[in-house]
């Protein structure tokens, strides 16, 4: 080892720039020296999207797998121990703790974090009172990276009429959005505006986050369109995709009491901005992830996120109540062939479910 440190500094940097995070994490637990070395540099080629598995019991560790080439490293997180995780954007986790209900963001590769008001700092719909646990907040988004923005805004959509409520670095309380309508399903911050579809695919827009901001109804809901999941994904070339989940259900029991979903088909289009209308994509040449996280577009063909299949959506199980109250919380995962509709399993035995769902996450170590 120590004729190793005796390389100039020089070539340890360029040798922590080509390592992705997964390779950095291992790079920095070498030793002292090495770690030093993989902070100063913040291994600057990230890597494809990791996918974060559920918690074991009495475990702070958490395993992030790379699909990319099917390697597996393990991160201490004790800051997520107690605490559930309702969604990752730009590399950072959504937690909620379940005793205090406290929120915060957490980025699991730097461990920095970001306090956010707490569940109880949260205002409920008219005629609507909903208790205050983790299945107050469906899933939540950043508008902007906060490892390089201190111009974020926080939006959860929260109770089970799926409105908004969204926050900025020193509010006290979430604000709820009073003119947005119809329940909604995702949300977006595309093109310095704010987009959102509804459970029955009608797409929402309004330019700024605050109590009475006018929300305009950009594609009315289709009369056709039946799936049980929408998703909303910004591509790196700026267009916006809508993306549809079908699924089915299957009993697990005579009497229809047990069961969980699995996923038959998606569905891609991308939006015509000014004849305000979605087109069918049937080819693509990047990788779509979905699940609890923020949806992530990869480019398949781009040398930082090697070994990922264009044309193909990654996707998790993002079945809500079956993390809370069925063995299956985590079965409904895999890899969608846009070209033929073939399904590829991933993580065929994935751990319990002692604290969160598995989530995708897109490292961000800054």
């Amino acid at each position: 080892m120590a004729r190793w440190l005796e390389l100039p500094k020089a070539i340890w940097e360029l040798i922590c720039e080509k390592l992705d995070t997964v390779a950095c994490h291992s790079f920095s637990g070498t030793c002292s020296s090495f770690q030093s070395l993989a902070m100063e540099n913040q291994c600057r080629r990230l890597s494809s999207p990791l996918l974060m598995l559920p918690g074991k019991e009495n475990s702070t560790s958490r395993e992030f797998y790379s699909v990319s080439d099917g390697r597996t490293c393990e991160i201490n997180l004790p800051e997520l121990d107690g605490k559930w995780c309702l969604g990752s954007s730009y590399g950072w986790l959504f937690i909620v703790d379940s005793s205090s209900g406290e929120i915060s963001l957490l980025n699991p590769i730097t461990k920095a974090q970001i306090l956010l008001p707490p569940l109880s700092a949260f205002s409920d719909p008219p005629g609507l009172r909903g208790e205050r646990n983790i299945k107050y907040i469906e899933r939540a988004t950043i508008s902007e990276n906060p490892s390089t923005s201190n111009d974020f805004v926080v939006i959860a959509i929260f109770t089970e009429l799926r409105v908004f409520g969204f926050c900025k670095p020193g509010d006290q309380s979430w604000t709820s959005l009073t003119r947005q309508g119809d329940h909604c399903e995702d949300v977006i911050c595309h093109k310095k505006k704010f987009y959102a579809i509804t459970n029955w695919g009608a797409l929402k827009r309004w330019e700024h986050c605050h109590v009475d901001a006018p929300v305009e109804t950009v594609i009315p809901a289709p009369k056709d369109e039946e799936c049980l999941r929408r998703y909303l994904v910004e591509t790196p070339g700026g267009a916006l995709l809508k993306v549809c989940r079908h699924k089915e259900w299957e009993e697990d029991d005579e009497d229809g009491d047990e069961g969980h979903s699995h996923t038959l088909t998606f569905k891609v289009c991308i939006l015509d901005e000014n004849g305000k209308r979605w087109i069918r994509v049937k080819n693509m040449e990047v990788a779509l992830f979905v699940g609890y996280n923020r949806a992530i577009c990869a480019s398949a063909i781009d040398d930082d996120c090697p070994g990922i299949q264009a044309n193909s959506i990654y996707f998790t199980d993002d079945y809500f109540e079956g993390y809370y109250e069925s063995p299956y919380g985590c079965f409904d995962n895999g890899i969608f062939s846009l070209e033929d509709e073939s399904i590829k399993r991933i993580c065929k035995n994935p751990p319990p479910v002692w604290s969160s769902p598995c989530i995708w996450i897109s490292p961000s170590p800054r």
